[in-house]
């Protein structure tokens, strides 16, 4: 019987159905680089329990992609994993999650919401940029830096609470987040050039 999941060891190494709803098999423990890459079929993805690693571009371009769960026991997502998901609409990654890779999220032009996992530690480049309808992000207590270009332009992010523990903010972090009014810098963080937009007042605590 045929399958529309190319499997090698515990890896998805890539799925070439056509279904809407597609159901990870079990077992499966890897999510490989560009497994679902440019696939427009699906709308909804369950991943199975079990699995730890989401490889680079692993859903980029999933243009039609609205819902997908990230297990609990999943700990890295790589580089532009969901890069150009553009109808993707909210995403929690669940506290396993320790690395997440650049621009993992970036230009999902209709993500509103996201959960941080608590134990990340680094924000990175280009992670949200492009996401123009992101309202909401909770940068855990515990991170210590975020990248250049992590929320640029978002434009529709209004407010963003930054954590005592944070210690860097890359240039042009918060760039182009026209929306973004004043925000409060702890005291011992450092801010390359231009992290935030002219038009936001900037409070150093």
């Amino acid at each position: 019987m045929s399958t529309p999941f190319e499997i090698e060891g515990s890896t998805l190494v890539k799925y070439t159905g056509t279904e809407e709803e597609v159901i990870v098999p079990q077992g499966v423990k890897c999510i490989g680089e560009g497994a679902f890459g440019f696939c427009q079929f699906p709308k909804r993805v369950v991943l199975p329990e079990g699995l730890t690693h989401i490889g680079d571009s692993a859903f980029e371009d999933c243009c039609n992609l609205q819902e997908i769960n990230i297990p609990g026991t999943v700990e890295q997502i790589g580089q532009c994993a969901f890069r150009t998901c553009t109808n993707l609409t909210a995403v929690e990654l669940p506290g396993s999650v320790q690395e997440i890779g650049a621009g993992a999220f970036s230009f999902c032009r209709m993500l509103r919401d996201v959960t941080l996992p608590a134990g990340l530690r680094e924000l990175p480049a280009h992670l949200f940029a492009g996401c123009k309808s992101l309202e909401h992000a909770v940068i855990p207590q515990g991170a210590a830096s975020i990248g250049e270009y992590a929320f640029r332009s978002c434009k529709e992010l209004r407010e963003i609470s930054l954590p005592e523990s944070l210690e860097f903010i890359g240039g042009s972090a918060f760039g182009g987040c026209t929306g973004l009014e004043k925000v409060t810098v702890p005291g011992k963080c450092q801010c390359e050039k231009r992290a935030f937009p002219l038009s936001c007042t900037v409070t150093v605590k």
